[in-house]
């Protein structure tokens, strides 16, 4: 799953008059908790992870399977949970 087509495509202005980027939040039924993705970051396979918490929005729990490129194996070592900002990652 592809989120990039999830990323700001216009501009808003608040109350304040700062300008902020509006995106369409992730459908609840697009990304399931229980189910394990290949998790990339700008084409770079990092993590095979579980989705542990997921409610739709912005925000996802995941548990780290394994990490998918050796070298990052002590940023995301097997276990590891953490929230990620779904909208700035791919998932396969």
């Amino acid at each position: 799953m592809n989120t990039s087509e999830h990323t700001p495509q216009t501009i808003a202005t608040d109350a304040e008059g700062a300008t902020k980027p509006i995106h369409e939040k992730m459908p609840k039924d697009s990304f399931e908790p229980g189910k394990e993705y290949a998790v990339s970051l700008d084409g770079r396979a990092l993590y095979s992870a579980e989705v542990t918490k997921y409610s739709g929005g912005c925000w996802a729990t995941v548990k780290v399977v394994k990490p998918l490129d050796e070298t990052l194996a002590a940023e995301y070592p097997a276990g590891a949970t953490f929230d990620i900002k779904v909208a700035g990652y791919e998932f396969e």
